[in-house]
This record gives C-alpha cells, sequence and structure tokens, in this order.
C-alpha cells in the first residue's frame, strides 16, 4: 500500500496511522520519562575541572574550564592539535588542565570527563592500553602533588560548554573577554539548570 505525494518517513506514519484505526483495538502509548542531569558546584575549598574533546576530519581540539566552588569561571583553555585519536586527545586534555590547575596555585581538584573510559582508565578500574601507559602515568604522577584529588564522569549535556564545543574553538582568551552567551552558559550551570539527557 502506498500513499502518494508523501514523503517516505511521513508515508510510514499515515501507514501506521491507518492501521492502528482499523485494528478495532485501543492503543495505550507509553513514553520514557525524560531524563535530566545539571552540573553540580563543587565542594568548599575544591575546583572543578570539566574537559573536552572532539575530533573531525581535519583536526582534532580539545579544552577545558575551571571553576570554583561558587561555580565560578576562573580559567578557559583550549588547542587544536592534529592527534587522530579521540582517546589520546582526552587524555591530553586531562594533563593540560592539571597542569593548568597546577599552575593557579590549586591544592583540591575535582575532575570530570564525559569519555567513560578515561575515567576507568584513571581510576585504576580498566587497563592501561600500553600505547599510553606512559602518558597515563605522568597524569597519575602529577595529580600526586595535589593535596586531594577525584575523577568522575558526566553525561556530556551536564557540561553545556562540551556539548556545544565552546572550548574545542581555541578560546584561549582572558575571562573578561568571554562572550555573553558563554557567560550565560556559565551562569545556566550554576544557577542548577537541568538539561535533557540525549
Amino acid at each position: 500500500m502506498r500513499i502518494n505525494g508523501l514523503p517516505l518517513d511521513e508515508e510510514k506514519s499515515e501507514l501506521r496511522k491507518i492501521i492502528v484505526a482499523n485494528s478495532g483495538y485501543k492503543w495505550i502509548l507509553k513514553c520514557k520519562p525524560q531524563k535530566t542531569c545539571r552540573w553540580t558546584k563543587p565542594e568548599l575549598g575544591e575546583f572543578k575541572l570539566s574537559l573536552d574533546a572532539s575530533l573531525d576530519e581535519n583536526s582534532g581540539g580539545l579544552g577545558g574550564i575551571i571553576r570554583n566552588d561558587e561555580g565560578m569561571a576562573i580559567t578557559i583553555f583550549s588547542t587544536n592539535t592534529p592527534s587522530e585519536e579521540i582517546f589520546e586527545l582526552e587524555l591530553t586534555a586531562i594533563r593540560m588542565g592539571i597542569n593548568r590547575a597546577q599552575e593557579m596555585n590549586i591544592k583540591r581538584l575535582r575532575i570530570e570527563d564525559n569519555s567513560l573510559l578515561v575515567v576507568n582508565i584513571i581510576q585504576g578500574l580498566s587497563p592501561i592500553p600500553w600505547k599510553k601507559h606512559m602518558m597515563v602515568h605522568q597524569i597519575l604522577e602529577t595529580l600526586k602533588e595535589f593535596e586531594a584529588w577525584r575523577i568522575s564522569h558526566t553525561w556530556r549535556e551536564a557540561d553545556y560548554l562540551s556539548k556545544r564545543n565552546y572550548i574545542c574553538k581555541g578560546l584561549n582568551f582572558p575571562l573578561p573577554l568571554a562572550t555573553l552567551e558563554l557567560l550565560e552558559i556559565i551562569n545556566s550551570d550554576r544557577s542548577g539548570f537541568e538539561y535533557i539527557r540525549m
């Protein structure tokens, strides 16, 4: 049965309606509830480093943002890189982020990354790929220099900066020069705005 003149998707939808209408049954449609997530402030005296990396056909990008326990951004960094491996980009972002935190004399650091594999490797829950063993070892040695640190996984939507890929577009600027939209996103995170998980 064809319904002439309709795009394929619309045609399938119309066919479903016809089948349901003529089936003689009452249909109850159940929709899954939307799941939400939000960015949370670090504990008192702690700083949060949110990281992201991206890779396309031409190049890779990575970056991060460090916020204090009030949710205020104190530094944003990013860079482009020729790397062809997203896993390497994620590790490089962590290394850059913790180095930036050391430069700012941060003692207690909470790291959030949307790569569950990277988080598990840093936590010692997953084996380290042999090609990246030295890189992971260097990160772990640097983390020992902090008074306290922890790393956890975050849903991509929980850090809207990452979702919008702001930190992967070469935004290497002092905070006063941040765009209005970027500052609005940071303020939304601070206020506990709920994002819908995709």
